[in-house]
């Protein structure tokens, strides 16, 4: 018998069924760039005039080579490419492809790699200006992550140490002037390798993940996240277990984000519930105080994805977003979506036309579409946006006319499911019975009987515009909904 606390319960779990991710989200797929002479761009910025900046790498194998040093590039509102400019290899230094950080000018400062490394700004004027070179005091050149942008307006990084044999890396500090000071200095004995860009943290604090390889056996053995005064106090949050078996995860990879909880959001490489060497990876978070927690293991179903390789994505409407290396419906990576609770869905799979583990980390403009990178089976660069789409429909207008309940759109569903006519562009539409079902006789029959026999009521949205009510209208999709805004 169904009671009344288990009927509540039970309108409960629908509703939260229907309202996560309300907003969805539908890949697009920008217009190839043609990058015969350069690799694929990495990490994009947003500037005042709604394009998005961003660096990539060159392709040439000698210092003198043009082709060595990569550039910056513009992509415009309308998904124009543009190089802006290019590095001179001998004179500026040669681009890994690092995060650009942008003012309220539309300036441009960025890191670059080489023998002597540079710190640089490039101006909305288009003039390029070295600020700072590197080596400087324990810091190498050759082993910069890249720099953010802190609240004091000063710069902070991480890089790797060949300048002192006693240290692992540095954590340094440069202020807009380009003067550059250590902050720490990393000693482990062994090899100590900082993951990733730093993150600021609303506490005041830095927080960074660095991984650790054994000296004597050339393994890495051990990672940690840990967090970093500005005084340069460093204190270690959680230390992985860096056994392949490991379910807590192995191989911390790119950069943390603070979600808006306060906690600190992460992925790894390894790890998880499928304990596999190369189908695994997790999604973590910790807090500033050290608690760990699992939010979803990969490579339990291969098909929804596996070895995410870059950081996640906190957009707008709550959710986390991020892709993986492989996996998927041919096994060439996905995109994936996740909330904070760990309720995880995959969003896309790549086909055969993306080359996989070519993802890179994505990026939300103010207008709430989300960028990406990949890289295609012709070796060209394909840009993909996902677009956030309005939630609106009208049960019953399967046909897409602004009229619901016509004959016409019986007939439409008769023609899709038996005679191979068009299917629409709004399936949740074409659902008038609310079951999830739209092949067969069923939702014709139901919307003739509710116009002319005076029928069981049609589940909302029906008499106008609305949006989802039922779990299986997100199943089933909506892409486009010409009487509705922009569809589901």
């Amino acid at each position: 018998m169904l009671t009344q606390t288990t009927f509540y319960l039970t309108v409960i779990f629908l509703s939260v069924l229907s309202n996560f991710g309300l907003a969805e989200k539908r890949i697009e797929f920008l217009d190839e760039v043609d990058t015969k002479d350069f690799t694929a761009p990495v990490v994009l910025v947003e500037g005042n005039g709604g394009g998005l900046y961003g660096t990539f790498n060159g392709k040439g194998d000698l210092p003198g080579d043009p082709l060595t040093a990569g550039g910056i590039f513009k992509l415009s509102p309308e998904g124009q490419f543009e190089i802006l400019y290019r590095f001179k290899p001998l004179q500026d230094g040669i681009t890994t492809a690092k995060k650009l950080i942008i003012d309220d000018q539309n300036n441009l400062y960025g890191v670059l790699s080489a023998i002597e490394g540079t710190f640089y700004k490039f101006t909305s004027t288009g003039k390029f200006h070295v600020l700072t070179k590197f080596p400087t005091q324990n810091c190498s050149a050759q082993g910069i992550n890249g720099v953010i942008r802190a609240s004091d307006g000063n710069f902070y990084g991480t890089s790797t140490s060949s300048i002192n044999r006693n240290v692992d890396a540095v954590l340094f500090k440069i202020t807009p002037t380009g003067e550059a000071t250590t902050l720490h200095d990393f000693k482990s004995g062994g090899r100590l390798t900082p993951q990733g860009l730093l993150t600021e943290s609303s506490d005041g604090y830095l927080y960074g993940v660095y991984a650790y390889t054994n000296p004597s056996t050339s393994r890495t053995h051990r990672a940690v996240v840990y967090k970093i005064s500005l005084t340069g106090k460093l204190t270690v949050l959680h230390e992985f277990d860096w056994s392949e078996s490991s379910k807590g995860g192995v191989g911390p990879l790119g950069h943390l984000i603070e979600g808006r909880d306060g906690r600190f959001y992460g992925v790894t490489v390894l790890g998880g519930q499928s304990r596999q060497s190369s189908t695994g990876g997790t999604i973590f978070s910790v807090n500033s105080q050290g608690d760990f927690e699992i939010l979803h293991s990969f490579g339990v179903q291969p098909s929804m994805g596996h070895v995410p390789r870059v950081g996640l994505l906190q957009s707008r409407d709550g959710n986390f977003y991020g892709s993986t290396a492989h996996g998927g419906s041919v096994g060439n990576g996905t995109l994936y979506r996740i909330d904070t609770a760990g309720r995880f869905s995959t969003l896309h799979s790549f086909d055969e036309s993306i080359l996989s583990g070519t993802h890179a980390r994505l990026y939300e403009t103010s207008n709430g579409s989300i960028f990406g990178t990949v890289v295609s089976s012709s070796l060209q660069t394909r840009f993909f946006r996902l677009r956030e789409t309005d939630s609106s429909f009208i049960r019953g207008d399967c046909n897409g006319d602004g009229e619901t309940g016509e004959v016409a759109d019986a007939v439409f569903i008769l023609s899709a499911n038996f005679l191979g006519g068009d299917q629409g562009q709004c399936k949740a539409a074409c659902d008038v019975n609310g079951d999830g079902d739209i092949t067969g006789l069923t939702d014709a029959i139901y919307l003739l009987s509710h116009n002319f026999l005076r029928g069981v009521p049609i589940p909302e949205p029906f008499t106008s515009c609305g949006q989802a009510m039922i779990s299986t209208d997100r199943v089933l999709g909506c892409e486009e909904a010409p009487e509705c805004a922009n569809g589901l």
